[in-house]
C-alpha cells in the first residue's frame, strides 16, 4: 500500500543513542490508519509493535526549539546523514574530505555550512555531527563510508532525518544529558512502574504511530520498507 511519511523521529535513550523506538507522522489519518495494518510484521528477525499516537506526543519527542538545527534544515538538502565517533578536534574541512575521496566521492551541500557539529552546553565536542547532501543520490555514496577512518577513529554513518536533527541538539543543551545517574537500590527496580499505551498515545492530532522492538542498529530506509514498498521519502 502507498503511505506518505512526513517525518520520523528514532527515540534516543539518555545518552543519545536509539532506544528501540520511533514515531512517525503521515500526512493524514488516513495513512495512519493504514500503516497500523503493519502490527507484529517483521525487520529482519525482529517482529515490531505498532501503535496509534498523536501530534504531541511526535512533538515532544522532535520538539523544534534549536535555533542552530533550525538554521541548519532551511538549507533544503533532500540527504541528512548522522555521523558518530568523530576525533573530538574535527573540523568541518575534514568532514568535507573524508566523503570527497575515496572510489564513492560525494559533495556536502553549501560546503562547511553544510556541517553541524553537535556540542555539550560548554562547547565541547561530543563526537557526533549531521551533513547535508543536496540530492537523494549521494545517500548510497555516502554511507559507503561507514566505518572508514578520520585520523585514528571508525566513522559510523546513519540516515538521519530532520526530526533527529532537533532531538540531538535539543539534548545536547540540556546539561542534565552528559549527568552520570545514580543507580537505583535494587529493592526499588522492580518499583518503577510501566505507562500504560492509552497514556502514551493521548493528544488531539490522529496522524502518527509508534513502533517499539526496532533492531537499535534500524535505520530510515529500514522503517520506510517496513511500511511499504512505495512509502515516499522524508521532508
Amino acid at each position: 500500500f502507498d503511505i506518505s511519511v512526513v517525518d520520523v523521529a528514532l527515540c534516543l535513550s539518555l545518552q543519545g543513542r536509539r532506544n528501540g523506538e520511533a514515531l512517525i507522522r503521515f500526512v493524514n489519518q488516513e495513512h495512519r490508519d493504514l500503516a497500523l495494518k503493519r502490527h507484529k510484521h517483521h525487520i529482519n528477525n525482529r517482529y515490531i509493535e505498532v501503535y496509534k499516537a498523536t501530534g504531541e506526543d511526535f512533538i515532544n519527542v522532535a520538539g523544534g526549539r534549536n535555533m542552530d538545527a533550525q538554521a541548519f534544515l532551511t538549507r533544503g538538502a533532500q540527504v541528512i546523514i548522522r555521523m558518530r565517533g568523530l576525533p573530538y578536534d574535527c573540523t568541518a574541512k575534514q568532514v568535507i574530505e573524508f566523503f570527497e575521496v575515496g572510489e564513492n566521492p560525494c559533495s556536502v551541500m553549501d560546503g562547511e555550512e553544510g556541517v553541524l557539529f553537535v556540542k555539550k552546553p560548554d562547547g565541547r565536542a561530543t563526537g557526533d555531527a549531521f551533513v547535508l547532501f543536496a540530492v537523494e543520490e549521494d545517500s548510497p555514496k555516502a554511507l559507503s563510508k561507514h566505518r572508514e577512518l578520520i585520523g585514528t577513529r571508525y566513522i559510523e554513518l546513519f540516515r538521519s532525518t530532520t526530526a533527529e536533527v532537533q532531538q540531538v541538539l535539543n539534548r545536547s543543551m540540556d546539561p542534565k544529558t552528559f549527568e552520570t545517574p545514580l543507580p537505583l537500590p535494587l529493592t526499588q527496580l522492580s518499583q518503577v512502574p510501566l505507562v500504560p499505551q492509552h497514556f502514551i498515545t493521548s493528544g488531539t492530532r490522529k496522524d502518527c504511530i509508534r513502533l517499539r522492538g526496532l533492531p537499535y542498529e534500524a535505520q530510515v530506509e529500514h522503517i520506510l520498507e517496513f511500511l511499504g514498498d512505495h512509502a515516499k521519502s522524508i521532508v
